[in-house]
């Protein structure tokens, strides 16, 4: 038998046993070295997609609020191009349903991804922008969780 195909066997298991493994030559052998391991970069952050430029943000917007007091909060928000809203509202389950009207500005947070409507003192006033929808914030502007948190969103 001869010897070459076997050394040609085990000379290639040695070179491409291992993708991670460093490896050093030795006359014209090349040993794989498994002590050493090579480090993969995480990906860098995306500072140039966001809400405002990556989403079609403006339209109007519709749900039915949580509402303390009645059955819900029929609400539609409009948002415009020119940083403007109009908010309509009826409280629904009350004998004389309120509604209510309300247009102002709104501005961006720093990593515009929510926003803030000005004029609006009496309850929260900030939404997290996505894909086609609304999902409003509760006063400290951080987003409801648990079982009702699907109550909390509007929708294009």
């Amino acid at each position: 038998m001869k010897k070459t195909p076997l050394l040609t066997i085990a000379a290639a298991t040695l070179l491409f046993g291992c993708q991670n493994r460093s490896e050093q030559t030795i006359g014209a052998l090349k040993i794989a070295d498994s002590s050493v391991q090579t480090a993969i970069p995480a990906p860098a952050a995306d500072t140039v997609h966001n809400s405002q430029n990556s989403i079609d943000w403006d339209g109007s917007y519709k749900g039915i609020l949580p509402c303390t007091g009645c059955t819900g909060i029929e609400t539609e928000l409009i948002l415009k191009k020119d940083m403007t809203y109009t908010r309509l509202t009826t409280y629904l389950g009350r004998p004389n349903a309120m509604v209510g009207e309300l247009s102002g500005k709104f501005t961006w947070n720093k990593e515009n991804s929510i926003i803030h409507l000005e004029g609006v003192e009496d309850g929260p006033n900030q939404f997290k922008v996505g894909e086609n929808t609304l999902i409003q914030l509760d006063i400290k502007g951080e987003e409801v969780k648990g079982a009702d948190a699907d109550k909390y969103i509007l929708r294009k």
